[in-house]
């Protein structure tokens, strides 16, 4: 079975639109930090929690998650890192109804002056099995 991050990371990668604006051959998203030399734009998972919850059966199988995943698009420009967040936002917002669902929480621009790169940092709440 696999987890909740390979899910979203799934959907992301199986979406025309993000491997048009982070490379076909290159789908760029990765978990929890991007290798060194990684050319922008690109996408980073990383899971801030996962809280359990509870079941009568006490099976993990059966346990419901929610978890806050933080989504980090970065680019070149500006302009570039919030059209990846944009693509970024409709496929994990878009998880409702299904196996997963998820809500965006926030979202805020930062800037990183080592990288020279431009980041648009969102958090959802997913919510779904293991």
């Amino acid at each position: 079975m696999s987890t909740f991050v390979e899910q979203v990371r799934a959907r992301l990668v199986g979406d025309n639109t993000i491997l048009e604006l982070l490379g076909v051959t290159n789908t760029r998203i990765y978990p929890q930090v991007a290798p060194q030399g990684t050319t922008a734009p690109y996408a980073v998972l990383t899971v801030v929690s996962d809280v359990p919850e509870n079941s009568f059966t006490s099976e993990v199988d059966e346990l419901l998650r929610n978890a806050r995943l933080q989504v980090d698009c970065y680019a070149a420009t500006y302009l570039g890192a919030h059209q990846v967040a944009r693509a970024v936002d409709v496929v994990v917002a878009g998880l409702s109804g299904s196996d997963l669902s998820a809500v965006r929480e926030s979202s805020r621009d930062l800037y990183d002056d080592e990288a020279q790169l431009h980041r648009v940092s969102m958090d959802f709440s997913v919510w779904g099995g293991e």
